[in-house]
């Protein structure tokens, strides 16, 4: 049955993980993230997913606990144009599908 589903381990989606500041960030693409939620349900492994937008990063930078729970994460997705900008700024270049530059 596993076959017939397709489904992958964690490790082999398509992601991407970026440190910005000390601070790890996971990039990938949203239908990532639901086959990531949807295999881990399959195979009752818990994970956790965090986000990080300009406010959450903020707050990482002031609350130690925030800082280490989301370095703890199994995904700390970036969910804010704020922080691919930050990452453009700092000279991260991020592979985008669509070839556009942020």
């Amino acid at each position: 049955m596993l076959e017939q589903l397709n489904i992958h381990n964690l490790e082999e989606l398509p992601n991407l993980n970026v440190h910005l500041l000390n601070r790890r960030v996971t990039c990938m693409t949203v239908s990532a993230i639901v086959e990531a939620i949807h295999t881990a349900c399959f195979t009752r492994k818990k994970i956790v997913i965090a986000h990080y937008n300009a406010h959450g990063f903020n707050l990482s930078m002031q609350l130690p606990w925030f800082y280490n729970f989301l370095q703890e994460v199994e995904i700390a997705h970036c969910d804010g144009s704020g922080i691919l900008k930050a990452m453009s700024y700092m000279g991260l270049e991020l592979p985008l599908s669509t070839g556009q530059k942020l």
